[in-house]
């Protein structure tokens, strides 16, 4: 292994942070040991020792624009003593799960969002293996982004076949594209749209799912908006219109 250069021009960028359209592409229980990039275990935030092993549910992420596979993400469940894991690792028996353990908020969240509860069965890659939804940080209470990402806008579930939900009704009509050209326009109608009716809730998770579910873009624009509303370009031109972008959060300047 050679020697890290101290080079700025040689720095690297650090790989790409798991947001955005994603598929659970797999999904296991298992025990996680909690290790740093050296491949040592983590230090215990609460003193003495390290942190201690955790049964989990561990899945694997896919960029659905991108291609990019994110493997072993994980949401945990508790003390592995507690649990029994099937020799497939699909099931899992033991204690009901914590309400506040990470994996239990997984599933919350999807509830949240329109997963049926009657949905979810035993088996973690059946009732999750297909899902496909909008995956972002999230503000914690104390201000800070979630080191976590969640699911907040839901496109398909595992049970479509690839197939957008329609919820029980009709499909609606295909809606005629909007020019490329036209994506600063579209993000500022968006954005001046949610300042007016909720300023609270102007964020660019809130952003990126409503261009999802709008009926008014053909997937082609809602791809290239969905990639615009988080690009540098995007806030320098809603900058010029008077929008700045605090953290995730959209205000008037």
């Amino acid at each position: 292994m050679s020697p890290v250069s101290l080079k700025p021009s040689e720095f690297s960028e650090g790989g790409e942070f798991p947001r955005g359209t994603l598929t659970i592409s797999n999904a296991r229980f298992g025990v996680h040991e909690f290790k740093d990039r050296d491949g040592n275990p983590v230090k215990s935030s609460y003193g003495e020792g390290t942190v201690a092993p955790s049964m989990a549910a561990i899945l694997e992420l896919t960029n659905e624009d991108t291609g990019t596979v994110f493997e072993d993400r994980v949401y945990t469940v508790g003390q592995p003593s507690r649990y029994t894991v099937s020799t497939d690792g699909l099931s899992m028996e033991g204690e009901k799960l914590n309400a506040n353990c990470n994996f239990a908020k997984l599933l919350s969240a999807l509830i949240e969002i329109g997963y049926p509860e009657d949905k979810f069965t035993g088996n973690i890659r059946e009732s999750l293996v297909g899902l496909t939804a909008h995956w972002d940080q999230k503000a914690m209470p104390n201000g800070e982004q979630s080191k976590q990402i969640w699911p907040v806008q839901v496109y398909t579930f595992p049970w479509d076949n690839g197939a957008p939900s329609t919820n029980g009704t009709q499909p609606a009509p295909a809606p005629t594209p909007a020019p490329v050209d036209d994506l600063k326009a579209v993000a500022a109608q968006f954005v001046n749209e949610m300042l007016a009716s909720n300023p609270d809730d102007a964020t660019r998770q809130t952003l990126a799912a409503k261009v999802y579910t709008s009926s008014s873009l053909d997937a082609e624009t809602k791809v290239a908006l969905s990639n615009y509303i988080y690009s540098p370009e995007c806030n320098d031109d809603l900058m010029a219109i008077g929008i700045t972008v605090e953290g995730e959060r959209y205000c008037q300047s």
